[in-house]
């Protein structure tokens, strides 16, 4: 019966059959949660002030976008520089992909170990990381991932509906997919930024929003406030439109995981397991 059905449809029918049975075990798992009454008051004032006791501080904050910022600036004006090179080899090129994706988290990453040393507090305290109880946050991680995910995907489609009847183009993909996309990319190109998306982004993203500047804020202002301008700069430095509830509803969710469980390792495992998902996805559709 498979065989009748178009290639193109066939990719579909895959792509949608993952999202189904993802979205069937996600619900089985709310349904879990709530009938083992497993699920926590998040504006527990133990919880909040778990991360509040973290030494993460607005100077820090502002210290690590300000930074982040104005090395993004310096890594697109190079790349720009490269790819108007008539005589732009395919040496340069690589280097232009390894500026754009790695070479700012890198940097991040470096901010990070500075001001948790000057501020004398060992990195894995900064971030609730416990080696003895890896697993359980990994185990936290992927069920907070599926809890989250039927509102993620009730309301993402809801928006999606919205802006495409408002006359918005949806179609248009994110500049990282379009990359690994790139008919042009060999093989081992593509297995670099898929690590990238998997490993890379969530790890230092996860630890920079929700590892810094969420204790930061929580500091200042109330715990919804705090996830919400989090998730909104979250969602915003993607660029692009058609994502932008979709990022900010699991933002949200990877902001709730941190709160929950009081380790960086849980938000990390949902990013990477969104991340890896949606690339198997993409890449079901694209074969």
């Amino acid at each position: 019966m498979f065989d009748a059905v178009s290639p193109d449809t066939k990719q579909a029918v895959m792509a949608y059959t993952l999202f189904g049975f993802l979205l069937i075990v996600a619900i089985i798992t709310d349904v879990f949660l709530l009938c083992t009454g497993r699920v926590r008051t998040l504006s527990n004032p133990k919880l909040i002030n778990k991360l509040k006791t973290r030494q993460w501080s607005l100077p820090d904050s502002g210290l690590l976008i300000i930074t982040s910022l104005w090395c993004y600036t310096v890594i697109i004006a190079a790349c720009s520089t490269i790819l108007r090179l008539e005589s732009s080899s395919h040496l340069l090129k690589i280097l232009s992909i390894f500026l754009t994706t790695s070479a700012l988290p890198l940097v991040q990453i470096l901010i990070i170990v500075y001001l948790s040393r000057r501020a004398e507090f060992p990195l894995a305290d900064s971030f609730g990381i416990r080696p003895g109880l890896l697993w359980l946050s990994i185990k936290q991680g992927l069920v907070i991932y599926l809890a989250a995910l039927p509102v993620v995907i009730f309301y993402s489609m809801l928006y999606i509906a919205t802006i495409e009847y408002l006359g918005y183009p949806t179609k248009e993909s994110q500049e990282i997919i379009k990359t690994i996309l790139d008919p042009s990319l060999s093989l081992g190109g593509q297995i670099y930024l898929v690590i990238v998306a998997v490993a890379l982004a969530p790890l230092v993203e996860e630890m920079v929003f929700r590892g810094v500047l969420i204790p930061a804020l929580l500091k200042k202002v109330r715990l919804s406030l705090a996830i919400s301008v989090v998730s909104l700069l979250f969602a915003a430095i993607h660029f692009h439109v058609p994502s932008l509830v979709p990022l900010f509803l699991i933002a949200t969710a990877f902001s709730l995981g941190y709160l929950y469980s009081g380790s960086i390792i849980v938000p990390i495992v949902m990013h990477a397991t969104f991340n890896l998902i949606n690339l198997a996805a993409i890449f079901i559709l694209k074969s």
